[in-house]
């Protein structure tokens, strides 16, 4: 960063809370979009530090030490987190290249396991898959399952997709879930991405979303349609155009990634 804004080392704090916000906005998405992707493929080059005090620990070791706080927790992911990155914003290790220097400097044994568990790779399609996992969709599988040994825990994953949202190459994937979930089916973007049909499913959608996360801030529970996450069967509700309960989804995909750290 500070080489960006050809900042001396010893001018870093004057700088840093000097220089307009403009500049470090520039600053900061050259390093996130054009260096870390390409140099260290799999990390992020602005994110929180574990210094020992404000961030006592990473906080996936927190889960995986007991450590969370004990309250009911819902969370989930995206069919496919990684396809938003790969067309809009390419900061994950989205490609061959990317992927197999990441498990190069991270995790060497890891990456025969890990590629094994996504048939049909290297594609285009399954190096997606990879990066949306890798950043998204494993770190929430530790984080239920480590919860759920200290509360009330509810797994899901956001499959619903417009016909629009396919056909540009999408499907359901990063974010998408935001306006569903505020009730925002009738926004410029949402009527956009519901062109070609399917905004009444999306607004039914909306109303069963809510009402989940609702019924959880009420009562502590999302409602009896939906098993509690724990270790063994990992039951996990899919939402879509008719809502349905799955057991483990990508039981392959989560052993091949069982025990992989990155760079941590």
């Amino acid at each position: 960063m500070l080489r960006i804004l050809k900042v001396p080392l010893t001018d870093a704090a004057d700088a840093l809370s000097t220089l307009p916000a403009a500049a470090l906005v520039r600053a900061t998405n050259r390093l996130t979009s054009k260096i870390g992707p390409a140099d260290k493929p799999g990390s992020l080059s602005v994110s929180p530090v574990v210094d020992g005090g404000f961030l006592p620990e990473h906080p996936l070791d927190a889960f995986m030490k007991g450590r969370s706080a004990p309250v009911p927790l819902v969370l989930g992911t995206m069919a496919r987190e990684g396809a938003l990155f790969a067309r809009i914003v390419d900061i994950l290790p989205s490609t061959p290249d990317r992927i197999e220097k990441m498990f190069a400097v991270t995790d060497p044994e890891a990456q025969s396991r890990v590629l094994a568990a996504y048939p049909g790779y290297p594609s285009k399609e399954q190096s997606v898959e990879i990066s949306g996992d890798l950043v998204f969709w494993y770190p929430s599988t530790v984080v239920a399952e480590s919860h759920a040994l200290v509360a009330p825990t509810w797994s899901y994953r956001y499959d619903f997709a417009t016909p629009m949202m396919n056909l540009l190459g999408f499907g359901a994937t990063h974010a998408m879930d935001v306006p569903v979930m505020f009730g925002e089916t009738r926004e410029p973007i949402t009527r956009a991405l519901s062109l070609l049909g399917g905004a009444a499913a999306m607004k039914g959608l909306s109303a069963r979303f809510q009402g989940t996360l609702l019924s959880l801030a009420k009562t502590g529970s999302p409602g009896d349609d939906w098993p509690r996450y724990e270790p063994v069967q990992r039951r996990t509700r899919i939402f879509d155009r008719e809502d349905r309960i799955e057991s483990d989804p990508f039981p392959e995909r989560r052993r091949a990634w069982a025990g992989y750290r990155g760079y941590l």
